[in-house]
């Protein structure tokens, strides 16, 4: 006699699973800490949480019914605490101060094992098939990017997007693009955190104003991407603490090899490395190493951006001519190394910018190869 299937304790439908916030719930979210609710029963009534009661009690009842131990069931708070507040505020993982606050040992809880994957999650949307079919198309070029759709599907979709780092082997992480059951596309980090998307621009700081579709990107640069020299989060200062921000600097540099940007700004980037490489540090500058992530606290923008930053065959001049002002614009004391095209898309909550590096014809330079932040920027441990 077969036992009979286990069955999930909680039905969903049963509960308000609205996706917009209400003011109160996004103020009581913002002001949430698991410190609140560490030594109590968690429960949709507890003071603290009732602005969120619709939040909570889905996560109240699976406790409940589950019978778990004080010790998991805190950790799943923690877990779930932290992924809610992306409807508030950036994500920023729990899990460092849940591991100071219970004394357990931090070489078997909450240690981050090396960082593998970097993953631009997309909501499954024929919105986000056609922006990843088009980023396929525009790097098509890259020997190391590949596409692909899901398995047993012959259509030619794509839903995955993978560049795997050339150089040197088996390095890591590899930085993938793909469809998601997610809302608003956010970033996930292989250590199990993530940036979520936040949007909260002012008239007075505007974000990047796009001109440019993702199609007509493709086309006018088609033939002329030849690798990918980093992605990155532009995380806005208005909505991260400078303690959190250092908190998601710290849990990344202690599971990869993360450098500081020299020239002093908080531009730090993460570097593929080998298993050795991340416990010794990286003594070997090849071209190749790539993409790097970086993640920037950004002063002024009021909203998450994503950043792509691509090698051209084409000069500064031919990319003036093919991306003039209002497509294509620079930065101050970076005009000479790339230009910056804003491209429109479909979520409000995001920007996504495409900055185009200039043709080197004397390369490598120190930058190609990661020398210059390694030796000038120092690693953060």
């Amino acid at each position: 006699m077969r036992a009979p299937a286990w069955a999930w304790p909680v039905d969903r439908p049963r509960y308000d699973r609205r996706g917009l916030l209400t003011e109160t719930e996004a103020e009581a979210l913002g002001n949430f800490s698991i410190d609140q609710v560490r030594l109590h029963e968690l429960a949709a009534d507890l003071v603290c949480l009732r602005p969120a009661a619709r939040l909570v009690r889905p996560l109240a009842d699976v406790l409940a019914d589950l019978h778990w131990p004080p010790v998991s069931a805190y950790r799943l708070m923690c877990s779930v605490a932290s992924r809610t507040a992306q409807s508030a505020q950036l994500a920023i993982p729990v899990w460092l101060e849940a591991r100071r606050e219970m004394g357990m040992n931090s070489a078997t809880v909450g240690r981050m094992d090396r960082l593998s994957e970097i993953t631009f999650l997309l909501p499954a949307t024929p919105e986000s098939r056609s922006f990843l079919g088009e980023l396929c198309s525009l790097l098509a070029e890259v020997a190391y990017a590949g596409c692909a759709g899901s398995a047993g599907r012959g259509d030619g979709v794509v839903d995955r997007l993978t560049l795997a780092p050339p150089q040197p082997a088996d390095a890591r992480p590899v930085t993938t693009f793909q469809l998601a059951d997610v809302a608003v596309p956010e970033v996930a980090l292989g250590t199990g955190h993530s940036i979520g998307a936040w949007g909260g621009d002012t008239p007075e700081t505007p974000p990047l104003l796009a001109s440019v579709e993702m199609t007509d990107l493709t086309r006018r640069l088609a033939g002329h991407v030849q690798r990918v020299d980093h992605t990155g989060v532009n995380v806005p200062a208005c909505a991260t603490s400078p303690e959190q921000w250092q908190d998601l600097v710290s849990a990344l540099a202690s599971a990869s090899t993360m450098y500081r940007y020299p020239t002093g700004e908080e531009w730090p980037f993460v570097l593929p490395s080998t298993s050795d490489e991340l416990v010794g540090g990286i003594r070997d500058f090849v071209v190749g190493r790539e993409p790097r992530f970086e993640l920037i606290y950004d002063q002024w923008l009021t909203q998450t951006q994503w950043q792509f930053a691509l090698w051209t065959d084409l000069t500064r001049t031919e990319l003036e001519l093919l991306f003039p002002e209002p497509d294509g614009i620079t930065f101050p004391d970076l005009e000479e190394i790339f230009r910056a095209v804003p491209v429109i898309h479909p979520w409000p909550a995001l920007g996504i910018r495409f900055d185009l590096c200039y043709r080197i014809d004397d390369g490598p330079s120190d930058w190609e190869t990661g020398e210059w932040l390694v030796t000038e920027g120092g690693r953060i441990r």
